[in-house]
């Protein structure tokens, strides 16, 4: 193990393979943790329980009591409430900054996914605010591009956006297909609804 900085990796008594840097970097580990990059200060400092999970940047993985495996969270607060999801990869300033329990999301860009909470699984938002308004437990949902399914608030959305502000306005309509530079960008609570195109 290694750790460098004031109170980084302060309780670890045991697990290998651990690389805590900065300022209360991994400062809650203890005897069983291997195989965690925490770079940044207060990155991972409340993980307890966690392994083979990377956290970088100021407060990556930082308030959250993160308990799941093989996460990634690259950026300042990426991750930063972070509990028992497993899986998940975060890279962007404030991505997923929110989410607690979700279990394998892939969120890069600034704020995407960031108020994702719950037992949010499956989704994908690439891409500036993608999906940042989903706060109700949705899955499997693909939003990429800038403000893709922006306002998306619902347990049972389930929908795919790609391009510019593609599905900007929808809010608890489910399964459409939007694709393309604003496509879609009007719909709100509609479903089955198919758009290709600029």
């Amino acid at each position: 193990n290694t750790a460098i900085g004031g109170l980084a990796g302060a309780e670890l008594d045991g697990g290998t393979g651990n690389t805590l840097v900065g300022y209360n970097a991994g400062n809650q580990l203890d005897a069983n943790e291997s195989g965690n990059t925490f770079i940044g200060h207060d990155a991972g400092s409340n993980a307890d329980g966690v392994e083979d999970s990377t956290f970088i940047g100021a407060y990556a993985g930082g308030l959250g009591i993160a308990t799941g495996n093989n996460n990634v969270a690259v950026g300042y607060a990426a991750g930063y409430d972070l509990t028992d999801g497993p899986g998940n990869v975060l890279v962007g300033y404030g991505a997923g900054a929110n989410m607690t329990t979700g279990d394998y999301n892939v969120a890069i860009g600034f704020q995407a996914a960031d108020a994702m909470v719950g037992a949010s699984d499956y989704n994908i938002a690439i891409g500036a605010n993608a999906l940042g308004g989903e706060a109700s437990g949705a899955d499997s949902c693909i939003a990429i591009g800038l403000n893709a399914l922006l306002v998306q608030n619902h347990a049972d959305a389930i929908n795919l956006a790609i391009g510019l502000k593609a599905g900007e306005a929808v809010t608890s309509g489910t399964q459409n297909v939007l694709i393309g530079h604003e496509a879609g960008k009007a719909i709100q609570d509609d479903n089955n609804n198919t758009a290709l195109g600029y």
